[in-house]
């Protein structure tokens, strides 16, 4: 099932990137969605024992990349108008 989601992931983003600026509300939805993945990740790790395969470096960078990838852009734009 989460390979599903994944494939179906890859396929939005392939879609969306070549024309970021008319899809960027869908990308950040794209990205909440991936950063809300990992928010389940830690909840299941914290209400049942953990799974054979380790999932914490998927959990961290579903943490840590999408909020990079939402506003790295509006940093660079503010950078560039100073």
């Amino acid at each position: 099932a989460i390979a599903g989601i994944w494939l179906t992931l890859g396929f939005m983003f392939a879609y969306m990137v070549p024309s970021i600026e008319k899809h960027s509300a869908w990308f950040r939805l794209a990205c909440a969605g991936i950063f809300f993945m990992a928010v389940g990740r830690l909840l299941s790790s914290i209400a049942f024992p953990p799974a054979p395969e380790n999932s914490t470096g998927a959990m961290i960078a579903e943490f840590v990349i999408p909020p990079i990838y939402v506003l790295r852009p509006g940093l660079v734009a503010r950078s560039h108008y100073e």
